[in-house]
């Protein structure tokens, strides 16, 4: 496909501003209450990104899509403790601990994927889709035999996504009191099978 846009492991030195900045504004929802909003949650979430935990979709060198995975305990931001009480002071236990509440478990032969996030100016040009394959290919490599994502029951298009893509909805949770703090109420767990590499 001669579109300019080319799908890569890992993000560059270069690219990590602006790939945290797609980010955090695509996870707005979730990461407001406890890490502010999207510039300062950037700011800071930049300095803990993992580079090897995130696809990059870049086109003609501009980045245009990130999405990240968690394996062996590692996911896509991993700013430390140290880093949330110099940001965010006496609130930093609470904010860690709201953030605790949003972890999913791993499991061995899981790819639990992190964030998927593609620029506004390019949706709907399969750029989405290409990251997921980008995925589902690491996920064969890494011998995953599933791979699981969740997604917040206001965002119907990404869930038509993921269905198109191959991922079945298993259970549906309420986030119950916590939708005080947040514009949505629950999500619903998403999981893809993975083929054997032929």
């Amino acid at each position: 496909m001669n579109d300019g846009i080319i799908i890569q492991l890992g993000v560059p030195a270069q690219h990590v501003e602006v790939a945290t900045d797609l980010y955090c504004d695509a996870f707005r929802e979730k990461l407001t209450p406890f890490l502010g909003e999207p510039e300062r949650a950037a700011r800071f979430l930049a300095t803990g990104l993992a580079p090897d935990r995130a696809f990059l979709a870049l086109q003609n060198g501009k980045v245009v899509g990130i999405a990240g995975f968690k394996v062996d305990s590692r996911g896509l931001y991993e700013p430390g403790v140290g880093r949330f009480f110099k940001e965010y002071g006496w609130s930093a236990p609470a904010r860690i601990f709201g953030l605790l509440l949003l972890e999913r478990a791993e499991s061995q032969d899981l790819l639990l994927m992190d964030g998927i996030a593609v620029s506004e100016s390019v949706r709907g040009r399969g750029i989405g889709t290409r990251l997921l394959e980008a995925i589902e290919d690491h996920a064969q490599r890494l011998n995953k035999r599933s791979i699981r994502l969740d997604v917040i029951d206001t965002n119907p298009g990404a869930r038509r996504l993921y269905e198109r893509f191959g991922f079945e909805a298993r259970e549906t949770k309420s986030i119950g009191p916590l939708k005080l703090l947040f514009s949505f109420g629950g999500s619903t767990e998403m999981r893809k099978q993975v083929s054997e590499p032929s």
